[in-house]
């Protein structure tokens, strides 16, 4: 949770994860292979969101960390279709806890049941819901295209 708020650098958390796991690698030998860790994001996701920002505003929620984010996450395309971006690590604030949702609605001026939220963790899906927000849990942007249609929201479109 430091690492992913920003309250610690990369060589910290590898000596942490090191310790804790009692793993038998030097701090860069673990950042190398944490650095290699994501491999892709799912390829419809991109054209997913193109399609969506014609008709939505579109922002991204996420816990994630600077390390991921320089070696991984700012290389996607996928990040551009975003009209805001929240990581965990540039704003100190982490979901579920409510204070990360309340910046969002904060950022973008708009109250909770305005935004339909969707994430993997199911623990961020309740949170989400419990300030107000329409909110369900997807694995893949085919679930998201489910649940937008379930909505009546894209409805007759994919």
């Amino acid at each position: 949770r430091n690492f992913e708020s920003g309250l610690c650098d990369e060589t910290k958390f590898a000596r942490n994860i090191i310790d804790e796991f009692g793993l038998s690698l030097t701090g860069e030998e673990f950042l190398e292979k944490f650095r290699l860790w994501p491999k892709r994001t799912f390829p419809e996701a991109e054209p997913l969101l193109e399609k969506l920002s014609e008709e939505y505003r579109l922002a991204c929620l996420s816990n994630t960390n600077s390390t991921l984010y320089d070696h991984f996450l700012s290389k996607q395309p996928i990040i551009s279709g975003f009209e805001a971006t929240f990581f965990s690590h540039e704003t100190g604030l982490i979901k579920p806890e409510p204070e990360a949702f309340q910046n969002v609605l904060s950022h973008l001026s708009l109250e909770p049941d305005q935004i339909m939220f969707f994430d993997d963790n199911q623990t961020n899906v309740n949170a989400a819901k419990a300030i107000g927000m329409v909110a369900e849990r997807v694995n893949a942007p085919s679930d998201v295209i489910v649940q937008l249609n379930r909505a009546g929201l894209l409805a007759g479109q994919h």
